[in-house]
């Protein structure tokens, strides 16, 4: 017995559409995975080099905070020295306004000279006695050791030379 058909036979694919399209489906689910995993990969890369990088800057920033802290120190160093020398200048013309101050109108002063522990003083007196009382008093009272030449002029006035000395274990 024959079977026989009515109809042409029909080709009859080995997957079926249904089952082409499931497979396309886990192809392309697949696909994804392994471009998230690679975008991933990716990103873990770049997110280390990155954090490389901010502990190069963390560490570079540390370095020029160390160097700014050490270039304060030495400004505020230098800052000091700027102020103390404004102090010492202040002081040193207080001390010159002072001697200035000092010097009666009825002596002339022709030369002063001040060192760290020594004052000398040139000039010309109308009488010993008149420098003693005006002059000398107040140098004795400020130096530790003061001594004046007497130089007789042919007016009659005298020339003198006064060298006053704080000696280191007098100074106040």
């Amino acid at each position: 017995m024959m079977n026989y058909s009515f109809i042409s036979p029909l080709r009859k694919p080995i997957f079926s559409p249904i089952t082409k399209s499931w497979a396309l489906c886990f192809l392309a689910s697949g696909l994804i995975v392994v471009g998230i995993y690679f975008l991933l990969k990716f990103q873990t890369q770049s997110f280390i080099n990155q954090s490389n990088n901010i502990d190069n800057e963390i560490s570079n920033q540390a370095t020029l905070k160390n160097e700014l802290s050490d270039k304060l120190k030495y400004l505020n160093t230098q800052l000091d020295e700027i102020r103390l020398i404004q102090e010492e200048n202040t002081a040193l013309i207080n001390a010159i306004e002072n001697l200035f101050g000092l010097i009666p109108d009825q002596i002339t002063i022709n030369s002063i000279a001040l060192t760290n522990n020594e004052l000398t003083i040139k000039g010309i007196t109308p009488s010993k006695e008149l420098y003693i009382f005006l002059l000398e008093s107040p140098l004795r009272a400020i130096f530790s050791e003061s001594k004046v030449d007497f130089f007789v002029l042919p007016s009659g006035w005298y020339n003198f030379v006064s060298v006053s000395k704080i000696i280191k274990g007098n100074q106040q």
